[in-house]
């Protein structure tokens, strides 16, 4: 490309001169123009100014690639004359584009903020059976105090029903919780004060028993003394003095005998008694630890079936919660061939 193409006075690249003609007016027009971006219509116009700004930036683009292929040396001039026309356009650009952009980020985070918190109210609609009814009451509390004000804009009706069903529900929850508890803690009771009947039946049983054999015992003995102190008493009616010590002597032993031997009953009944007593302590440990190992797995159960139906609803809409319910029911008691649930 010649020099002759070149501006005679300024240096100017001649293909830009159409460009550098049209800056200072480009210039003061942006500069004059004031757009109301959150208006619909002043948005538009906006992004209408910039499409042309950015029109203008294309058509100089184009010349710079034009005018390089000519000479190295050249293309260099284009380049950095270009830049400055850019550089100056993209000023332009950005101040209307900045207020657009934020204007863009701000409604992106409200949008996701109303999204976090709508989800959040969802949360409540899915939470575990196995929560007490403490816990339950507490997360009530939690929802309870859950805002609902402008900020939600037009997903306030979608606000209000979430925390409305989550209400509904927790309540529900808390009332079968506080059933379950309640005939838990009666069926405990229950159990405690039969085990405690049946235990002090047994010992007065034990006693009575040791005591009645205990009394005959000494009966026995007693009427066996009896009958050798009668037949000692009729042998020594002809003897004499020595003989009748000596037959009292063996009358007392007899009595001590019998003594001894109520003693010895004693010691066994109470034995007996003890050892019963230990046997029904570790029988009845043995039941209640039973007992909570049935009532543990009853809940995990209950767990498993509860996802398998959350499962069921997911991937099959027109079901409804009893419906599904009913299905993992038939599963799990393997009335349907060839489909188990694994606990």
């Amino acid at each position: 490309m010649n020099e002759d193409i070149i501006l005679k006075d300024s240096g100017g690249i001649a293909a830009y001169s159409e460009f550098r003609a049209q800056l200072a007016t480009l210039a003061t027009e942006n500069s004059a123009l004031v757009f109301d971006y959150a208006d619909e219509k002043g948005n538009k116009d906006a992004r209408s100014h910039i499409h042309k700004l950015r029109r203008t930036k294309g058509a100089v683009e184009s010349a710079r690639k034009a005018e390089k292929q000519a000479s190295l040396d050249y293309g260099r001039r284009v380049d950095s004359e270009a830049k400055e026309i850019i550089e100056k356009i993209e000023g332009m650009i950005e101040v209307h584009e900045r207020p657009i952009k934020e204007i863009e980020e701000r409604e992106a985070a409200r949008k996701q903020s109303i999204i976090n918190r709508l989800g959040a109210l969802c949360s409540f609609l899915e939470l575990p059976d196995t929560l007490s009814s403490a816990e339950l009451l507490e997360r009530r509390a939690e929802l309870d105090a859950f805002v609902i004000d402008e900020s939600f804009d037009e997903s306030m009706a979608a606000a209000t029903k979430h925390r409305k069903d989550g209400l509904a529900h927790l309540d529900a929850a808390i009332v079968a919780a506080t059933k379950r508890e309640a005939e838990a803690a009666e069926l405990v009771r229950l159990r405690t004060e039969e085990i405690a009947r049946q235990q002090a039946e047994r010992e007065q049983r034990i006693a009575e028993e040791a005591a009645a054999k205990a009394k005959a015992e000494a009966e026995a003995a007693a009427e066996r003394g009896r009958i050798a102190s009668e037949a000692a008493t009729k042998r020594e009616q002809e003897a004499a003095a020595a003989r009748e010590k000596a037959e009292r002597d063996r009358a007392d032993k007899a009595v001590a005998d019998a003594k001894a031997a109520e003693e010895r009953a004693a010691r066994a009944a109470q034995e007996a008694v003890d050892r019963e007593r230990r046997e029904m302590v570790a029988k009845a440990k043995a039941e209640q630890e039973a007992a909570e190992k049935r009532e543990n797995d009853r809940a995990h159960r209950m767990a498993i079936n509860s996802a398998a139906a959350d499962a069921l609803l997911d991937g099959a809409p027109f079901l409804d919660r009893e419906k599904a319910e009913a299905i993992v029911t038939l599963i799990a008691k393997k009335m349907i061939p060839a489909i188990s649930i694994a606990y």
